[in-house]
């Protein structure tokens, strides 16, 4: 019966599929649907349903983004070259060169040999930025294949969700940004967020719930007042709300500061229309009827965003007093900010110059740096979501990240305005190199003339764009070009001095042969030079050449942890079970306190160290053979005993001021102090704390999950650390 019904769901998946595109086209569909049938038809997936089952999912996606019929031909092969005998060529010969590009495109590297599975993952994200760069539909194929490759991600194990939801989250959800997807990306991000930061989502959920447990009426009501406002004033328009996302929310708190009550567009309202025309006229009525929050106000019709974003955008008070935002589009521009550039297949437009150039920048990327791991890091930094908007002199826009200099802009113009500057004016006044520019900025670059004038390689650690780190590297490999291949020789050479295992196992030119042909560079020059200028980093050398000199060589750690264990004066609250004069400590691994369940654990030379009975390390020795004595507290009144505890929350102002409160309130007494917070605004709390026994110290754990903000307070072990 489960055959049945999914041979039922098959068919009805092809059968929607075939409705997006001509006649003439279904019989080229249904053998590419067949060809991958047979190809995987003794393959399950790990939910237990056929494999052909995720190629048609894929393919069902993808034409309800409207892309063309060589796409979904690709979609449902994309999976053949990596997981069946079935070849490029073999692709090529039934359907065409360009459907075997696409598949070659989003094929995984999975048979060649990496130092790492995060190398192979890394190179095979580099291979598909360059076919995409040449054909951006391998991008939207493999961001549907990720899709759904997420929805299903429950039958995987915990560790192996994490990997994928991590890099769902900061590589193919920015990807599907840049590209204006926002179905897609909003899907894929709070799918890996529940999964990599479930206690922020569930914070964020409960604040949703204290604060605004009325949501879905409030956006109800909001709709039906400007339905009627509308109607009233005869303008034809689409109204309905949207609860704003959780990740959405987290990351406005981390990267704009703002607390959870400062965010403006928990609610928020689409007002879809026929024309422009109508956008301004509705939104002329929006404020003559709420009351607008100042400095709300984007127009992104005038001013699109970098992936042709289009829309108004503005922030009101509704009549009992609460933010909420409404967009304003047409109907043309509300499909763009939903499919992106896959709009373009359904307008039969060609992708914008924007998107090519962005594309051939990721492109020469991935030329500079040939290390898989470098060139994933220095991608990730150019997903940007946040940019700017900026102005040449003569009035043309230039989008930027946020966060970008003059030094950026320059680049942004031309490579050579960038290598000629020597100053820049932003609203008519001079300014730093390093000042950071903002939206509506007019940035006035000055140059030299001077022919043999050049970037400063300082630029390196002012500029954001990846565009401008580029070029500035590339005029210093061609200038520098001898001082960097000496420079590189130096490193190599030092490195290969320090390690006399592997000198004593080859020559240093056996290993320089051997490293240029598993690297496959043309010359040890281009060694060197890499290695000199910083875009190949010695490690990578180090391990390559360590792998080529001592193939499946592994080295273990074999002491992991050895239990440290101190004196402790506090030791008459122990009774050991037949021992009346012995020596006790209490173990800093884990340091139990009165009212924990314990265990004494018999050393060879310090007596009996007290454990608590879940501690890791009573059970590392017990493997070992050591004894174990029974033990117990004795009377203690009024006994301090030193314990530690974390607290971790979401960044926000007199959080310690109220962790210190919910301590102080349940008789602990602070002896240490310390916070930290990282750059995503989640701060550590570290207390050091004297209490009576474990009951006191629960009830604090308790008060202190309650605060605002927080998200998680448990115990700590400083011994393990």
């Amino acid at each position: 019966m489960a055959k049945l019904n999914e041979s039922i769901a098959i068919d009805n998946l092809l059968s929607e599929i075939l409705q997006n595109y001509r006649e003439s086209d279904h019989d080229l569909i249904i053998d590419a649907f067949n060809y991958a049938s047979d190809g995987h038809k003794n393959q399950k997936r790990l939910s237990g349903e056929s494999y052909i089952t995720h190629p048609l999912q894929v393919a069902h996606y993808l034409s309800n983004l409207n892309l063309d019929t060589e796409t979904i031909i690709a979609a449902f092969l994309h999976d053949l070259i990596e997981d069946t005998e079935v070849t490029y060529n073999d692709i090529k010969k039934k359907f065409g060169k360009e459907v075997a590009d696409i598949v070659d495109g989003v094929t995984k590297i999975d048979k060649i040999n990496y130092n790492s599975k995060e190398e192979a993952k890394a190179d095979a994200i580099r291979k598909m930025v360059i076919a995409m760069s040449k054909d951006i539909r391998v991008l939207i194929l493999k961001l549907a294949d990720r899709l759904h490759n997420i929805e299903t991600i429950q039958y995987h194990n915990e560790w192996k969700q994490e990997k994928i939801a991590n890099e769902t989250l900061y590589v193919y959800a920015p990807l599907a940004h840049r590209l204006g997807l926002q179905s897609i990306k909003h899907n894929l991000e709070d799918t890996s967020f529940k999964i990599l930061f479930e206690k922020q989502n569930k914070e964020i959920q409960e604040q949703i719930s204290q604060t605004n447990p009325n949501r879905t009426k409030q956006i109800n009501d909001a709709v039906s007042v400007i339905d009627t406002l509308l109607s009233d004033n005869s303008i034809s328009a689409e109204v309905f709300g949207r609860p704003k996302h959780n990740y959405s929310i987290y990351k406005k708190i981390v990267n704009n500061g703002l607390t959870f009550n400062e965010i403006n567009d928990l609610v928020g309202i689409r007002i879809i229309t026929d024309d422009v025309k109508n956008c301004y006229t509705i939104l002329g009525l929006i404020h003559a009827n709420f009351q607008p929050v100042l400095g709300r106000f984007k127009d992104f019709i005038s001013m699109p965003k970098f992936n042709l974003y289009q829309s108004l955008h503005t922030t009101v008070l509704t009549s009992n007093g609460n933010k909420m935002e409404i967009q304003i589009r047409t109907h043309d521009m509300h499909y763009r900010a939903e499919y992106g550039v896959a709009a373009h297949w359904k307008y039969k437009e060609k992708p914008s110059n924007d998107l090519t150039e962005w594309t051939s920048e990721l492109s020469e990327m991935s030329t500079e740096y040939p290390d898989p791991n470098e060139f994933l890091q220095h991608m990730k930094l150019d997903l940007y979501e946040n940019e700017v908007f900026c102005l040449t002199p003569e009035g043309d826009v230039l989008s930027l990240p946020q966060g970008s200099t003059p030094v950026d802009f320059a680049f942004a113009i031309h490579t050579q305005v960038g290598e000629k500057l020597i100053g820049a004016k932003v609203n008519g006044k001079l300014v730093n190199l390093s000042n950071e520019l903002k939206s509506g900025d007019t940035v006035e670059i000055l140059t030299s003339k001077d022919k043999s004038k050049g970037p400063s390689r300082d630029w390196l650690n002012i500029v954001k764009t990846t565009r401008a780190r580029s070029k500035i590297k590339q005029w210093y490999q061609k200038q520098l070009k001898d001082e960097d291949i000496q420079k590189g020789k130096t490193i190599l050479n030092s490195w290969l001095d320090e390690h006399n295992d592997i000198l004593e196992a080859k020559s240093k030119d056996q290993i320089i042969n051997e490293l240029l042909s598993d690297m496959k560079l043309p010359n040890v020059e281009t060694l060197f030079q890499g290695l000199g200028n910083g875009n190949v980093g010695i490690n990578m050398i180090g391990n390559k050449i360590r792998k080529i000199v001592f193939p499946g060589d592994i080295s273990i750690d074999e002491d992991l942890y050895s239990p440290e264990i101190k004196s402790d004066s506090k030791t008459d609250m122990i009774i050991v079970e037949g021992y009346d004069d012995i020596q006790v400590r209490i173990a800093k691994c884990c340091v139990p306190v009165p009212g924990d369940d314990i265990i004494g654990f018999v050393t060879i030379s310090n007596g009996i160290a007290i454990h608590r009975s879940d501690c890791l390390n009573v059970r590392i020795d017990l493997e070992k053979g050591e004894r174990i004595v029974d033990v117990s507290w004795g009377y203690t009144p009024n006994t301090g005993t030193i314990v530690w505890m974390e607290i971790e929350a979401i960044d926000r102002p007199y959080l310690l001021r109220d962790a210190t409160i919910a301590i102080s309130d349940n008789g602990g007494n602070i002896l240490v102090a310390k916070s930290v917070t990282n750059s995503k605004r989640i701060v550590s709390l570290i207390f050091q704390l004297e209490i009576s026994d474990s009951s006191q110290f629960e009830t604090i754990l308790k008060d202190a999950k309650n605060i605002e903000n927080v998200f998680d307070a448990s115990r700590i072990y400083p011994g393990k650390n």
